[in-house]
């Protein structure tokens, strides 16, 4: 998915020449719950686990509450916001965002990828 994203093109593995010519005769694509954990993926949702297992007090829990209340107004927000951000960035603006997008997301991939096989795999991490 970041090598697509890193050259500006959808990827054609989630889905067919008819959903594609389907959705492009739609002026809006529906919203599905699938969506939901993509946004809360499972890290958030184990973060926001531990915190409130460790939370003690009310005043932790109303922080925690609160916290993610504005974490999901900040989402919000941004999703309210990007059909008009698209449109003011064009087609070269999303070429440029969708790049960069794909460049953060390979380099974070690289990452998981080498901390796994390093823990697999102890003596690659000494090797020099």
């Amino acid at each position: 998915m970041a090598m697509a994203m890193l050259q500006a093109q959808p990827s054609r593995a989630h889905h067919t020449i008819e959903a594609a010519e389907e959705a492009a005769e739609k002026d809006r694509v529906a919203v599905v719950p699938l969506a939901v954990p993509l946004v809360a993926g499972p890290g958030a949702i184990s973060t926001v686990m531990m915190y409130a297992q460790q939370a003690n007090r009310w005043f932790d829990v109303v922080f925690l509450v609160l916290t993610s209340l504005v974490v999901a107004a900040v989402v919000w927000g941004c999703l309210r916001l990007a059909e008009p951000m698209s449109r003011a960035l064009g087609t070269t603006g999303m070429n440029i965002v969708t790049h960069l997008m794909g460049l953060i997301l390979a380099a974070v991939a690289v990452e998981c990828i080498i901390g796994g096989l390093a823990i697999l795999l102890p003596g690659l991490a000494t090797m020099r």
